[in-house]
């Protein structure tokens, strides 16, 4: 929503799209900017601006007037429902901006100062504080309409629900850690025989033991996501053939509740995201197994991957049209230069999309093929340059909501030379997260354990400079990752 603003009533937090000026004869660097400083207001008078126009939706809540409207709903009101309870999401929409670009935007001092008034204390022991119910009113309305638009351009596909339930969290994160880390672990035990034993022969029987282990963790990840995917930051040295495959069914399945499926499809999200790349169990061993670069013989035969892991299924007897289209399409890019059919746009299927993305996600910070990891946010940064060319346009910047710039369980350094683990994003600014510090800027374990809010004014000049991986810190152990 576009607002016209007096300059006089400029302030830090307003995201600017247009002014009464031409651009060329001012010393802004970007058309469309969030204001951070006083300079920029200065500019603003000096350029001789009388009026600009804002984005509700891309500044900070409160820095606006914004007329009151009912938010309209999806086309039938009674398939919008909360998980906890049936409501109407006619609300006030407080302006909230969630798209990469204002992830991307460096945040200074005065503008967490002007902002964020309260003093805030770091805490040794990691007490969540509730989110600002109209922040939560206007994401959660965000969500419901990005989620029934998209689902209007696969409005064809039959597959996709038109039902729209918007999981509420019902558990901090606190209370839902001790919970994820017991279901990851069943799950765990059980991912080497499901990934090794996937001959067609036994898939039917290996798909009816996983249903019971995924559903569970989908249970989990819609009671608070950010709990499994802080346990998921524990990366078993016994699974690391099949960490990729618990990966992306963990994401997949955040994925689906970001973009408000129902609790059935979630699961079918999760298997998928388990037996996506089940083809490869045909290939030699030595191939499937393989750490380093496949060269152009090797690639060819790897290609098959995908007919072999559909055969399986046909073979199997499972025909769930979402798996299916998952397997098949997982490589398929949204300007048709996927294989292995080539497809473009529309035709690769929504759960097509998301599989694609997120299989590119994992690979590119897991390091598949024997390419060096990269971290999580450039990852993003370089699917992000892909979107509109290999992912969808759409889709891709929804992913973003759901990984973040810093996900919850990275490693992070921040400017103190200090070492920790994010274990909260803010909805907002996602620069800004809440760490946990475990080691000192000598790498060492520090005797008192802290917990950092960011977003806190106090903290304002502390940033974080880098992400690590955990070979980087070995002093890092499995018990830093509870919030015990």
């Amino acid at each position: 929503m576009e607002i016209e603003v007096n300059v006089a009533e400029a302030k830090i937090g307003q995201f600017v799209t247009r002014l009464d000026v031409p651009w060329e004869q001012t010393n802004f660097a970007l058309q469309g900017f969030l204001i951070t400083a006083n300079a920029q207001i200065n500019e603003l008078h000096r350029c001789n601006c009388k009026v600009f126009y804002c984005e509700s939706e891309r500044s900070v809540p409160g820095t606006l007037s914004i007329p009151k409207f009912n938010f309209q709903e999806p086309d039938s009101p009674e398939e919008v429902e909360t998980q906890s309870n049936r409501q109407s999401f006619t609300q006030d929409v407080v302006g909230v901006f969630l798209s990469p670009v204002f992830f991307a935007t460096g945040m200074i001092s005065d503008a967490f100062k002007a902002i964020f008034p309260a003093k805030i204390q770091p805490q040794s022991k990691f007490v969540p504080k509730p989110v600002d119910p109209k922040i939560n009113k206007a994401i959660d309305s965000i969500r419901v309409k990005d989620s029934a638009r998209i689902r209007k351009t696969f409005g064809g596909n039959s597959n996709v629900p038109q039902q729209i339930i918007l999981h509420a969290e019902t558990e901090s994160i606190v209370s839902e850690v001790p919970k994820a880390q017991r279901i990851k672990s069943d799950l765990s035990k059980k991912l080497p025989d499901l990934i090794n034993d996937m001959s067609s022969s036994n898939l039917s029987s290996q798909l009816d033991t996983s249903k019971g282990a995924v559903n569970e963790v989908v249970s989990s990840i819609i009671r608070n996501p950010g709990a499994m995917q802080l346990i998921n930051g524990m990366k078993a040295a016994d699974l690391k053939a099949h960490q990729q495959a618990l990966d992306v069914s963990l994401t997949m399945i955040c994925f689906g509740r970001e973009l408000c499926m129902p609790h059935e499809v979630l699961v079918d999200l999760g298997i998928g995201g388990l037996f996506l790349d089940i083809g490869y169990t045909t290939l030699l061993h030595g191939l499937f197994r393989k750490r380093t670069p496949m060269n152009a013989a090797e690639l060819k035969i790897a290609k098959n991957h995908v007919k072999d892991g559909l055969s399986i299924l046909e073979s199997s007897g499972i025909t769930n049209p979402i798996v299916v289209e998952m397997v098949s399409n997982h490589h398929e890019r949204y300007d048709g230069s996927g294989f292995p059919s080539g497809l473009h746009g529309d035709d690769i299927g929504m759960y097509g999309h998301m599989a694609a993305i997120t299989a590119a996600y994992v690979a590119l910070v897991s390091g598949e093929g024997g390419r060096k990891p990269m971290t999580p946010s450039k990852a993003i940064g370089v699917m992000l340059k892909e979107a509109g060319k290999a992912f969808h346009p759409t889709l891709i910047h929804q992913f973003v909501r759901v990984v973040g710039i810093y996900p919850i369980g990275s490693l992070v350094q921040v400017s103190s030379g200090e070492i920790g683990i994010v274990i909260q994003e803010h909805k907002m600014w996602r620069l800004r997260p809440t760490i946990k510090l475990v080691l000192n800027k000598d790498r060492l374990r520090l005797k008192d354990q802290k917990v950092i809010e960011l977003i806190s004014p106090e903290n304002s000049e502390v940033h974080v400079v880098s992400e690590l991986g955990l070979k980087d810190c070995p002093k890092i152990t499995d018990k830093d990752f509870l919030l015990e």
